[in-house]
């Protein structure tokens, strides 16, 4: 289908295709005629030009949102008018829409995983924080406006979201711009019904809050895969008034901190809700990580790892195994249910579409810990048959007093990961005890991969070696950990975790503690605007882009952030919980377990330094005048991190850290 602005150049920007239609715009790719790099194109309906406050008000937004930079907030270059069409140039996103992907995902039968839906989450509310700070309310928040960026990996409701996948906030003001038009026009009430807050339903004057609410209609359905008030069961008039009126549905399933978390975020009353979306994600992500650390899992048929019965056929194993992407899926009474193996396997039987009764799920200890830099626990109502070891690459695990198998069977042992194939591994049965070593050919860091190992027992010949029998032996890595170092391994494209920390706490804490003094310099010299500045790059070099505490915080219109990203306290956290975690270990030396505990105590001390830190550095950033800050200087000059952090990394290196992980029998 042809259009009359295809081929067109509108501020340098030559129209090239349409790439979708919409009730109020028309978006089009557009390559620059001068830097030949392609941007997308918006242009509004004509009738929007007929109004000459309305076209004010058009500018006026879209100057606005053109100073948001956030890297979950679309950026918009230009705007203008062409044959009295009002049309913005903006930043041209690769990916899908995220009402695309949770419709595919759907149809599907599938959910999404409560880290996904953290992250996304976090996404969304640090931008919405963000634009709140800048004095923009979005007012029509709602999947259809939040663009899922396209990383390495294609985006499909068939896979899961990849960790590169970032969700990005579209169409900020342009809700007020068809307000403009439609008020004027019928009087009715604006926004999307099944998204909107009661105060835009009462026509009322909206806020920062209205968007929250907004937020957490979107957490509603990413968790429970469809709407509490659904345009397409109930009419529009009966959508508002519920919005209005109507406490939504409990979630199914569900725990009740999560439950709490969501029932707050749809209070009618504003004043009742989560002030700042930014703490609407922060409680999610807490109750989310707690419920993780549990985990469930399905008793095997027979108590003996010997099978009774005939070997099963390759056709009916696979049968057994769900799809590897499902990952840790299904919160219930705050216990989560263990997916990455698949496993119906796990039950020793029965096709994967079967569903696990109440009386059949027993409940595993606790792993390492809730979230990284929390405590670490292990329930002693679990015995622990044995313990893996991961260090970068490689794997090493012992599992005592194990039946020895019979003539026609034999020991295997895997790794498994959310979004990789299943690797299996060697297994060495002698003397009753299980041993098993495996280093990456690839030399990657195994924990970037694979956030579980398994044990299962094979036939001898296996029909099969690509999938496991039922699992006798698992262990599996905290998700806040196994997040962290895969966060942690795309930043430095695949180097060896310990090593990086390492090299981080030494970098980092040395940066911090450079810009720190070149504030307190500016503070000596009256520089109120490079004391601020300074300040806020020794918050964004402790926090982390990761981190709700990252942003612009002397008002220039960009985080500025000398540091690489990962966050000083990213690290000191990840270092402690690896540390915490081998201090679990029923076997642990005690010459070992000393210079740990010591590492911990050390780790500990600063990362209550850094926090306090970053304290003081945002109320530098806060302050109006040198005399305000005066005192602050004071207190802050003491919180120099480098001796403390290059200590921690020295004792890192002599100890050989690592991540200890308990194995468990699945009965």
């Amino acid at each position: 289908m042809t259009d009359a602005w295809i081929g067109r150049t509108l501020s340098k920007v030559k129209i090239e295709r349409l790439i979708g239609r919409g009730g109020m715009a028309d978006v089009y790719v557009g390559v620059h005629s001068t830097l030949n790099v392609q941007r997308a194109v918006k242009i509004l309906q004509g009738h929007l030009a007929e109004d000459d406050d309305l076209l004010r008000r058009f500018r006026e937004e879209a100057i606005a949102v053109s100073r948001l930079r956030h890297p979950n907030i679309v950026q918009v270059y230009d705007l203008d008018l062409a044959d009295g069409q009002p049309y913005i140039i903006m930043e041209l996103l690769g990916g899908l829409s995220m009402s695309a992907y949770l419709k595919g995902l759907h149809q599907l039968g599938h959910s999404l995983p409560l880290e996904t839906v953290s992250r996304l989450l976090n996404g969304l509310a640090s931008a919405l924080d963000f634009a709140h700070s800048q004095g923009i309310v979005h007012r029509d928040v709602k999947p259809a406006n939040v663009i899922l960026r396209q990383g390495n990996t294609p985006l499909s409701a068939s896979i899961p979201l990849p960790p590169d996948c970032e969700p990005v906030l579209t169409d900020f003001g342009i809700a007020r711009i068809r307000g403009a038009t439609t008020q004027t026009l019928t009087g009715t009430v604006l926004g999307t019904p099944a998204y909107m807050s009661p105060e835009q339903v009462r026509g009322e004057t909206v806020d920062a809050r209205s968007d929250n609410y907004s937020l957490g209609i979107m957490l509603y359905e990413m968790l429970e895969g469809a709407l509490p008030f659904d345009p397409e069961v109930d009419t529009t008039a009966s959508v508002l008034y519920k919005q209005a009126n109507v406490t939504p549905p409990p979630l199914a399933n569900t725990s009740p901190g999560v439950q709490a978390i969501v029932d707050r975020a749809l209070q009618k009353d504003r004043a009742a809700r989560y002030q700042k979306a930014g703490d609407l994600a922060a409680a999610f992500r807490e109750v989310a990580r707690a419920g993780m650390s549990t985990t469930v899992i399905h008793p095997p048929a027979s108590p003996s790892p010997a099978p009774t019965s005939a070997p099963a056929s390759p056709a009916e194993k696979r049968q057994r195994i769900r799809p590897l992407w499902l990952g840790i899926a299904g919160v219930a009474g705050g216990v989560v249910l263990l997916g990455a193996l698949g496993l119906s396997a796990l039950s020793g039987g029965g096709s994967s579409s079967e569903t696990p009764q109440p009386s059949e799920i027993v409940a595993g200890t606790s792993t390492v810990g809730t979230t990284v830099g929390e405590p670490t626990a292990t329930s002693a109502a679990v015995t622990v048959p044995g313990g893996a070891i991961y260090v970068d690459a490689s794997l090493q695990a012992i599992i005592a007093e194990v039946p020895p198998p019979d003539a026609e069977h034999a020991y295997a042992a895997w790794l498994i990961g959310p979004d990789v194939p299943l690797q299996p591994a060697e297994a060495q049965f002698s003397q009753g005890d299980l041993s098993v070593t495996f280093v990456d050919p690839q030399r990657r860091n195994l924990l970037a991969l694979y956030d579980q190992f398994a044990v299962s027992l094979e036939p001898n010949p296996d029909p099969a070696p690509e999938v496991p029998n039922p699992v006798l032996y698992v262990s599996q890595a905290p998700e806040a950990i196994f997040l962290e170092i895969r966060r942690l391994d795309d930043l430095t494209r695949g180097a060896p975790a310990t090593a990086s920390i390492v090299e981080g706490l030494r970098t980092q804490s040395d940066i911090h503690d450079k810009h720190l003094g070149f504030s307190l310099t500016a503070v000596e010299g009256n520089d109120l605007d490079a004391a601020k500045g300074h300040a806020e790059h020794c918050i964004n070099v402790l926090a982390g882009k990761a981190s709700p505490d990252f942003g612009d915080y002397d008002g220039i219109g960009q985080a500025s952030n000398p540091g690489d990203g990962y966050g000083l306290l990213a690290y000191l956290r990840l270092a402690r919980e690896l540390a915490q975690s081998e201090l679990a270990n029923p076997d642990l030396p005690e010459v070992r377990g000393a210079s740990l505990d010591s590492l911990v105590d050390q780790l500990t001390e600063t990362i209550q330094l850094a926090e306090d830190s970053l304290s003081v550095a945002k109320q530098m950033t806060a302050a109006d005048t040198i005399e305000e800050i005066r005192p602050l200087a004071a207190e802050w000059g003491t919180q120099v991190l480098l001796e403390r952090s290059a200590q921690a990394a020295q004792q890192i290196e002599d100890i050989d850290l690592r991540l200890w992980l308990p194995i468990q029998q699945s009965q």
